[in-house]
């Protein structure tokens, strides 16, 4: 049992990790002591799942709604990226993750690999499936691909009629 009265010292990491058994009491307790649910570790420009990705994966509705209740980032992405350096400065990049380095060269981050949000997780796990877990990350905004309503008759329906508060 865990304790409902724990808080996590200033500079503590404390993450989300009960989701990824799709323990939703336990996820509640780690919200309300102060855990992350946004957290994702990093390593050589990939990042990993965060806690919603594993609720979603496991497909329990419940820690997904205490997760995106709590705040969790319903369309982030786990691409694996590269920064690139371009030292022309007259470069013109499309890219929206491109800044301005000291030295007037361009730095970009490039998606080299993977990469998928939540729903791209729910998709994947469910297809067309009846499921609790695509309606909620619907109801909270996530962004729905062309390529989901190819699979998804629901996601297909949602995007027809202009998005869910539509």
């Amino acid at each position: 049992m865990l304790p409902t009265a724990a808080r996590f010292t200033p500079g503590e990491v404390t993450y989300v990790t009960a989701a990824a058994g799709g323990h939703t009491e336990a996820i509640k307790v780690l919200i309300r002591a102060g855990a992350l649910v946004d957290w994702h570790e990093s390593w050589q420009g990939s990042t990993f799942a965060t806690a919603l990705h594993w609720a979603v994966r496991l497909g329990t509705a419940s820690a997904v709604q205490a997760l995106l209740d709590a705040g969790a980032d319903v369309d982030w992405d786990n691409a694996t990226r590269r920064v690139v350096r371009t030292v022309n400065p007259t470069y013109a990049s499309t890219s929206d993750e491109e800044e301005e380095d000291n030295d007037g060269s361009s730095i970009r981050l490039e998606v080299v690999s993977g990469g998928f949000t939540p729903l791209d997780q729910a998709v994947k796990r469910f297809g067309s499936e009846p499921n609790r877990v695509i309606p909620t990350l619907v109801r909270h905004g996530c962004k729905i691909k062309p390529t989901h309503a190819k699979t998804v008759p629901y996601l297909k329906l949602v995007l027809e009629c202009g998005g869910f508060k539509q």
